[in-house]
């Protein structure tokens, strides 16, 4: 995610995620490109990020660009939370009510 949030304007193809997915981890972890494909079509199904198709070399390639409503870390961050924080509650049996900041 925080590739695809670096490169926001031109967007990023599965090939370049992959490969730069293999200079964060170790080697022994590796990760298929389809699991890369699959991750990033996961994030758009749940809204993080926004997929169209370019024609380039080969075909068609698609590429992924962070959703409008989470364009940085921080706005996913806080959506993974407060999903976390609704399961909690769900197997707590409680509801949680999110603090809102006054208005001025």
């Amino acid at each position: 995610m925080k590739y695809v949030w670096a490169n926001a304007d031109e967007g990023v193809i599965s090939n370049d995620a992959h490969l730069h997915l293999h200079t964060l981890v170790d080697e022994t972890l590796h990760k298929s490109r389809a699991s890369v494909i699959f991750f990033l079509d996961a994030m758009t199904e749940d809204n993080f990020l926004v997929k169209s198709s370019r024609t380039g070399k080969g075909g068609h390639h698609g590429v992924w660009k962070p959703s409008p409503d989470f364009p940085c870390e921080e706005a996913y961050m806080r959506e993974m939370a407060m999903k976390m924080v609704k399961a909690a509650g769900d197997i707590l049996n409680v509801e949680f009510i999110v603090k809102q900041k006054p208005v001025a």
